[in-house]
């Protein structure tokens, strides 16, 4: 899996050709849940809440807390 923060919202061009690799690389399955193998958030986004979405890691129940900004 791999992800690429970007400072802003990618023009048109720039998303189409970015949008048509992520769909190259295909997504990930597991355990019944399908996840993108490349993800492009900005930092406004993430900022935002916006998490990138990733399997849990294995044998954890529970979701590991989100540290504050600031």
């Amino acid at each position: 899996m791999a992800g690429l923060i970007v400072l802003e919202p990618l023009n048109t061009r720039k998303r189409n050709g970015f949008e048509g690799t992520m769909a190259q690389a295909g997504d990930l399955e597991v355990r019944g849940i399908r996840y993108q193998r490349m993800q492009l958030p900005t930092v406004d986004e993430l900022m935002e809440g916006k998490r990138f979405a990733t399997p849990a890691v294995v044998g954890r129940t529970e979701p590991q807390p989100v540290l504050p900004y600031g």
